[in-house]
């Protein structure tokens, strides 16, 4: 039998329902479907017959009648989510998969056939649909909104998605205001000056919280012709104005009369819902009779020979060339390979970044054609969920719907102007709220470009020229930073470039990570001479390497003893680990800090900042210079904002940290015995090929790289993308979901076998 466990918000506290989920394992080696909403956690296991109450109440569920309002979309993809993370993870039975895939179908036929799912009811729905029916074109069309809250961001979604609506956004807090009004592509107007958004609007939308009228009949100019929609209790608009020419006013009242008359309509399909369900079940039935036994047997034989053919499949893979063999044949990259050859013909190398070219893990170069959540689509059609995340760009996962809506009204608005703009400002006041010891940030193009900047202020500020770093750490290819350094550079042979004279490395000094001993020594030789110190405070690009309890306060006492400069390098750090970087978990203030990756929100920016006085040397105010055609680009603003905003609107970290926790204990299990090693923080790990974690870049060297390029080649051939170095993190977003954690740990689980 096919059992089910469920509770529901119709006789459970939100608390309870909570409670409930937590005791429920993701990890439960018996087969299940757990579906988890705000308003339902159900389980499904077990294999044979259906009863006639689950495969009802399955179906129902579908169809959004066991929802708070009827036909509710959002269970539909909810429930599709539940089967697939399932199917992921188990081998369900073929009576699991019937239930499922006939309950979405019976979901998708009843919002086909029915009125159900039509009509809104939610007052921002309710909007919009008058909104569409007066003006079926918003084009060119001005729209005025005063309040920010739920409802009118609602609103704002709508709006910005539709090409040239130019949006005003008022409120009594203006910087919630420009906020919100920066992640749409609106413009923020202080609430002392609506009359001239009113003079200008063709809609007006208000809906704040205040005890008294924001509106009067004076405020709007005679003869003015507009849409008024007052959804604010008490009233934000006064009534007079409805008797106005020209005035369409809306009040809450009416607003709601449209929304219980929309109830109604979805209510009287109800019965029509339930006669379809009763056809869908009786059809389940005939199914079950007809053929249900020979197909069951027939897919139990046939999953007998699969599991044949997947063992030999696991040997060829385990064994090299096999891998490589199977790599470009089984799993068809013929057009990645072919791409490959004819991007060598005009980049170096066949790619614009070194590590890109897969050479240390000894397979061609994947070549994307599309990226959403954590999945990557290359060029052949084969899914890879991505650890990488463009090297941990992604902490939202590719794609995230905010982003992109707020990207989408940046472009319509230019791609470029070599002026400033708003979304500058606007970024930088959002990295001052998080990051404060960023008094002022000055943005750029890139992680490098960032860091070769702040060393040039650093050195501007004290009048001395060294610097000091560690081995291992990673801080751009600048010329004067390739000194013992990690990520790409780390497989050199002399951990340096070609076309470095001596003479720009002089001026560099490197000290062997967490080695608080050497660095003191050298302070006490040459103190007087270090301009600054940079470090990556939690190291990534020699892999994850945790750093020494004291070394990060012991580099504070010595940089501010001398009167040198801290730069905490938190390009991959920044806004991963918390919002405030490292920074914000030890409580240790640097000067200067350089940002990158999450900054951009999937695009090339990055920022350095620190001290007002420090950064008051740059020009224009001072004689520092920096420069870029490209520096404080709108949209990559944009996006960088509304990335920001999303994680600081959600307790992301906090998801992410119990996610990441569940994970690397899974993780750990599965490479006991193997020679490998699990080094963590936060949302990095990287999986070592050595005895011990390492402490140092040193101890990252002693790493088995051609076993760590063979794992790789394993892992991608099961379908997962790792940071494709042994010197690199892999990373975790919000968007990984527990089934594709946990097909990643069985994957692991099985490596050499």
């Amino acid at each position: 039998m096919i059992h089910c466990t469920r509770i529901d918000h119709t006789r459970y506290s939100l608390a309870e329902r909570e409670q409930f989920a937590a005791t429920l394992s993701a990890r439960d080696t018996q087969p299940q479907v757990l579906l988890k909403t705000c308003n339902r956690v159900e389980r499904y296991w077990g294999e044979g017959a259906v009863s006639d109450a689950i495969l009802r109440h399955l179906y129902r569920v579908a169809a959004g009648l066991e929802s708070g309002l009827p036909g509710e979309r959002a269970i539909q993809g909810q429930l599709k989510n539940a089967y697939r993370e399932a199917c992921a993870v188990y081998r369900l039975s073929a009576q699991m998969h019937r239930l499922f895939q006939t309950a979405i179908h019976t979901g998708k036929r009843v919002r086909t056939e029915t009125k159900i799912a039509e009509g809104a009811v939610s007052h921002s729905q309710v909007t919009v649909d008058i909104l569409k029916k007066t003006y079926p074109d918003l084009s060119r069309k001005v729209v005025g909104i005063i309040g920010v809250n739920k409802l009118t961001e609602d609103i704002l979604k709508f709006l910005t998605d539709r090409q040239s609506v130019t949006v005003f956004l008022s409120n009594r807090h203006l910087d919630r205001a420009e906020a919100l009004a920066a992640r749409y592509g609106a413009v923020a107007v202080p609430l002392h000056e609506k009359r001239r958004m009113l003079d200008l609007a063709d809609v007006l939308i208000c809906a704040t919280s205040a005890p008294h009228t924001i509106v009067h009949d004076r405020d709007l100019p005679d003869g003015r012709e507009i849409l008024i929609f007052d959804l604010a209790f008490p009233r934000d608009v006064e009534p007079a104005l409805a008797a106005r020419k020209g005035v369409t006013l809306f009040d809450l009242e009416q607003i709601e009369r449209f929304a219980k008359a929309n109830l109604q309509l979805r209510s009287g399909e109800i019965a029509k819902a339930e006669r379809l369900i009763a056809e869908e079940i009786d059809k389940y039935r005939e199914w079950e009779t007809r053929y249900g036994e020979w197909r069951i047997e027939n897919g139990e034989w046939r999953m007998k020979a699969f599991r044949h053919a997947a063992a030999v499949m696991r040997w060829l893979r385990s064994h090299s060339p096999f891998s490589i063999l199977h790599s470009q044949f089984f799993m068809q990259r013929i057009h990645s390979v072919k791409a490959g050859e004819e991007a060598r013909r005009y980049l170096p190398g066949g790619v614009n970044s070194p590590v890109r070219a897969l050479r240390s893990v000894e397979t061609p170069p994947l070549f994307v054609r599309k990226a959403q959540g954590t999945t990557l689509t290359d060029v052949d059609g084969n899914r890879f969920t991505d650890f990488c995340l463009s090297w941990g760009v992604f902490l939202l996962g590719h794609g995230h719907p905010s982003v992109n809506r707020a990207v989408r009204a940046a472009l319509r608005r230019g791609t470029s102007y070599g002026i400033p703009s708003l979304p500058e400002t606007a970024l930088a006041r959002t990295v001052n709220r998080y990051v404060p010891s960023m008094e002022k940030v000055r943005f750029v193009s890139s992680g490098t470009e960032a860091v070769m900047s702040a060393i040039r202020l650093a050195r501007g500020f004290t009048g001395r020229d060294l610097v000091v770093k560690f081995d291992g750490c990673y801080h751009g290819h600048a010329d004067h930073l390739l000194v013992s350094a990690g990520s790409g550079v780390s497989v050199l042979a002399a951990s340096s470039s070609a076309g470095v004279p001596d003479a720009f490395t002089a001026c560099t000094v490197s000290v062997p990570f967490n080695d608080v001993d050497a660095l003191e020594r050298l302070f006490r030789e040459k103190g007087a001479s270090i301009a600054a110190v940079i470090v990556e405070p939690v190291p990534a690009n020699m892999g994850v390497v945790l750093p020494r309890a004291d070394l990060l306060r012991r580099l504070r006492e010595l940089t501010a003893r001398h009167g040198s400069l801290l730069i905490f390098d938190e390009v991959i750090t920044g806004f991963r680990l918390t919002m405030g970087g490292v920074q914000g978990q030890t409580g240790l203030r640097p000067d200067l800090t350089t940002l990158g990756k999450i900054l951009g929100g999937g695009f090339p920016a990055a920022a350095f900042g620190g001290r007002a006085e420090i950064m008051d040397l740059l020009a224009p105010d001072g004689p520092v210079y920096q420069a870029g055609t490209l520096s404080g680009n709108p949209v990559a603003m944009t996006a960088g904002l509304a990335t920001l905003e999303t994680l600081s609107q959600h307790p992301y970290h906090e998801r992410l940290e119990t996610t990441a926790g569940e994970f690397y204990t899974g993780l750990s299990a599965a490479i006991r015995g193997k020679g490998i090693t699990l080094a963590h923080a936060g949302s990095m790990f990287t999986l070592f090929f050595t005895a011990r974690p390492p402490a140092s870049f040193d101890d990252v060297k002693q790493a088995d790289t051609r076993r760590f390029g063979l794992f790789f080649r394993y892992m991608l051939e099961r379908g997962f993308y790792l940071s494709p170095s042994q010197f690199e993190a892999s990373f975790l977003s919000v968007a990984h979901s527990s089934g594709e954690l946990e097909r990643f740990i069985r994957a692991v689980e099985k490596f050499g076998e």
